[in-house]
């Protein structure tokens, strides 16, 4: 299984060749702000996985003046 993780508004992007490289590779990239991870089969299929890998940051409440 094949990893590509693109960051930096899709300017970058780095391939991991495993789950646990693609862990070390979102470690080392935390203060990047990840644009998307495809998963790449070896039949070609890709699948976009950015959600099960990259937390996204809490909406901030919204409280409005009465």
């Amino acid at each position: 299984m094949l990893y590509k993780i693109t960051y930096a508004d899709g300017r970058c992007h780095n391939y991991a060749h495993s789950r646990n490289d693609l862990l070390e590779w979102l470690e080392l990239l935390k203060e990047e702000a990840i644009t998307e991870i495809k998963k790449i089969a070896k039949n070609g299929k890709t699948e976009i996985v950015t959600d099960r890998y990259v937390r996204k940051e809490p909406k901030q409440p919204v409280f409005h003046k009465i």
